[in-house]
Order: structure tokens, then C-alpha cells, then sequence
């Protein structure tokens, strides 16, 4: 009886976390277009941005297994495997709480951000440009850009290049070691709450969900402070509608 009960609360909390990243970037994972013919800030379609958690929620989630698995490992008791973690104490993550998703639901969200990827904006050469293009609207050739806004979408992709060094088959981004830390300051910072700074114990609660590791050459303190800048100006643009 207490693991039927374990599981259904489990089962629960993940439909829960899913459906407040659903409602925070207020598209339900859809892209947002920026240009001259939208409103300034519309890189995350309609939404604000701001979801995740109610103010009595958790902020200790599983740990990311991998693979093809469609949930969490259980600890022979009836308990998720990450039950037994700890994450950085008092670290705020709001709808990067999904993140704690069962592995089936980021794999699908990859293939999502996967099948409608426009290249252009995470072909950028800096977060300079990144940051102008976000602000603007507009890439350095003046034309617009298709950016993605959903949690899922982002953290999926964020997973991919530190378990797989590559994005999908890599023939729409090349990842590689110039640009790895751009990327994925990027995908943090917009999957994150748009009013919720980035710490270097952000980054390392997601390591910890997501069991992965960063390269050696990426510090999380960098990481973070890149990927804050990231959040601050799709903020700033969202403020300028």
C-alpha cells in the first residue's frame, strides 16, 4: 500500500510541474517570433514566462535517469531514486522544476524543438550578439528570428549537448568546444523564470536532476552568470511590449 502511494504522489507531482512550465511560458511550448512586425519581447510567444511551482511546493526534485526509461528508477521501496537527494539549499528554480520530467517527456520535447529549430538566432558568434538580437528583434542582417520559449523544449536541448556533445544529428547547430557554454546559457536562460536569477546553484541543482556534468573547460559560476543575462534581456524585452 505505501508504494501504490508513493507512485501516485510521484506520478501526481510530475503532471503537476509539466502543467505550471506549461502555463508559465504561456504557449504551451510553442516559439515566439521577434521582428519589426511583433511586439518587442514576443520571443516567448504571448506568455510572460513566469511559472513553475506554488509557493508551497519543493524545490528538491528527482534525479534525471536517462535512457528510454518512462519514469523515474524506484529505491526498492516504493521511493523515487531521487528521493534521497539533496539539492543546494534554498535554490529557487520555478519552471525549471520541470526538469525533474520523466525521461519519455524530454525526449519527446526534443524532437519537438528538433522538427521546428530555426538555426539562425543559436548560430550567433557571442552573447553580445545574443543579447542585441534579443533585444532588437532583430539578427545583425536585420532580418527576424523564430526563437523557443518552453521550458521542455529548452532543457531538452540543454541535456542533449551535455550527455550527447551534440544537438539531434548536429546538421542544424554544430556544437563544439567554441560555442558549447553559449549554447547552453542560452537554452538555460530561457527556460528559466524570467524574474528568478541564475545562480551557480541553479546550474548545479539541474546537474543533479539531470545527471549530467559540465565540461571541464565551463564553470558553473560563468554558466550562470552568462545565462542570468540571457533571462534579464528576454525580461527587458517582454517589459518594452
Amino acid at each position: 500500500m505505501k508504494q501504490s502511494i508513493g507512485k501516485i504522489v510521484t506520478t501526481l507531482f510530475f503532471a503537476s510541474a509539466i502543467a505550471a512550465a506549461h502555463a508559465g511560458d504561456g504557449s504551451s511550448g510553442a516559439k515566439g517570433q521577434m521582428g519589426a512586425g511583433d511586439n518587442r519581447g514576443s520571443i516567448g510567444g504571448k506568455g510572460s514566462g513566469q511559472g513553475g511551482p506554488s509557493s508551497d511546493s519543493t524545490s528538491k526534485g528527482p534525479r534525471y535517469s536517462g535512457g528510454s526509461q518512462s519514469n523515474h528508477p524506484e529505491d526498492g521501496r516504493g521511493n523515487p531514486s531521487w528521493s534521497h537527494d539533496a539539492l543546494p539549499e534554498g535554490v529557487e528554480l520555478g519552471r525549471l522544476n520541470v526538469a525533474r520530467a520523466p525521461a519519455h517527456v524530454l525526449e519527446k520535447s526534443l524532437a519537438d524543438a528538433l522538427s521546428s529549430l530555426d538555426s539562425s538566432f543559436y548560430r550567433l558568434p557571442s552573447l553580445d550578439a545574443v543579447l542585441k538580437a534579443i533585444s532588437s528583434g532583430k539578427l545583425p542582417d536585420g532580418s527576424t528570428f523564430t526563437s523557443i520559449d518552453s521550458p521542455l523544449e529548452n532543457l531538452a536541448l540543454y541535456k542533449a549537448i551535455l550527455t550527447d556533445g551534440k544537438i539531434g544529428d548536429g546538421s542544424k547547430i554544430v556544437v563544439n568546444k567554441n560555442n558549447t557554454e553559449l549554447l547552453l546559457a542560452v537554452f538555460l536562460g530561457s527556460a528559466a523564470d524570467k524574474t528568478i536569477p541564475i545562480t551557480a546553484d541553479t546550474v548545479n541543482a539541474l546537474s543533479t536532476i539531470l545527471q549530467v556534468s559540465l565540461p571541464a573547460y565551463i564553470s558553473a559560476e560563468k554558466l550562470a552568470a552568462d545565462a542570468d543575462q540571457v533571462r534579464t534581456a528576454i525580461l527587458d524585452a517582454h517589459s518594452g511590449e
